[in-house]
């Protein structure tokens, strides 16, 4: 099983882990509760090797999925594939759960496409065109 930290503060915000499974047949599971403060938001990214499930609990915000800006609002769940570009950026104090699946559940899994909220726009705008 990996070991990371069980609460860590970013730069958008905060996340705690909840629960980490390591399946038998090598799957693993890993479930957090993040929270965004209001205009931060995370990077647009893709992974190779998880699949997330996104629960949003409390608070407001756009997500972006594949380059299609989308309200979130509490009771709004949303699946995103591995290999599926997404973001978030919160327009108030954003909670949500993320559920984690896929083997290696590990941060370097990340591949950012861009940081900056006003890139990612452009990039959106860009696939539009």
């Amino acid at each position: 099983m990996m070991t990371r930290p069980l609460q860590e503060t970013r730069h958008w915000g905060e996340y705690t882990v909840l629960h980490q499974l390591q399946s038998t047949e090598g799957a693993s599971a890993l479930t957090k509760h993040l929270v965004l403060q209001p205009g931060k938001n995370i990077s647009y990214q893709y992974h190779h090797h998880r699949s997330e499930v996104w629960v949003f609990i409390q608070g407001n915000g756009t997500l972006v999925l594949e380059g299609e800006l989308l309200p979130v609002a509490p009771g709004v769940v949303v699946e995103i594939p591995a290999l599926t570009k997404h973001s978030l950026q919160a327009t108030s104090e954003l909670h949500f759960i993320e559920v984690q699946r896929g083997f290696p559940l590990v941060e370097e899994d990340i591949v950012r496409l861009a940081v900056e909220w006003q890139e990612i726009l452009k990039l959106c705008q860009a696939q539009e065109a």
